[in-house]
């Protein structure tokens, strides 16, 4: 709950403001939003779109622990293990690969500027691609185009 209402705080200021989490300015971030800021946010939370941006800075958030706005390799790896753990909906999943594994790929294909940890917008890729994003099976190639029936 803490850190939903840390985020919300700063969701609101940044769409109020029309600015970005990184950039805004430190007096800003350590006061409480107005109530122009926060009904701007709750407008933009009805949204869909505003929800899910939610819903991923939260995720995000709870994962940053220094609060840099990146997930250092010992972040990801927090990020990680919830994968793992016995309620997972991935626990027993065959095609879960080994952590170290899954690490590896997930910064092969989401870190897109090579800098060995993921930013939110990196990370907000994983999240949308779902379990896709984790999981690997060996997929017979696709025909291209619409198949034809005979």
């Amino acid at each position: 709950r803490k850190i939903a209402t840390h985020v919300a705080f700063r969701m609101a200021k940044v769409k109020h403001l029309r600015s970005s989490m990184t950039t805004l300015p430190q007096q800003v971030l350590d006061r409480e939003p107005t109530v122009q800021e926060f009904q701007t946010l709750l407008d933009w939370l009805n949204e869909p779109r505003g929800n899910l941006e939610f819903f991923h800075r939260t995720v995000f958030s709870a994962f940053d622990k220094n609060g840099n706005g990146y997930l250092e390799p010992d972040e990801l790896d927090a990020f990680l293990d919830v994968y793992y753990q016995a309620g997972s909906i991935f626990a027993g999943d065959v095609r879960l690969p080994e952590k170290a594994t899954l690490k590896q790929n997930l910064l092969d294909n989401f870190d897109t500027d090579g800098d060995g940890q993921i930013s939110f917008r990196e990370l907000q890729s994983i999240l949308q691609a779902g379990g896709s994003a984790l999981v690997t099976e060996d997929r017979p190639p696709q025909p291209e185009g619409p198949a034809k029936l005979k």
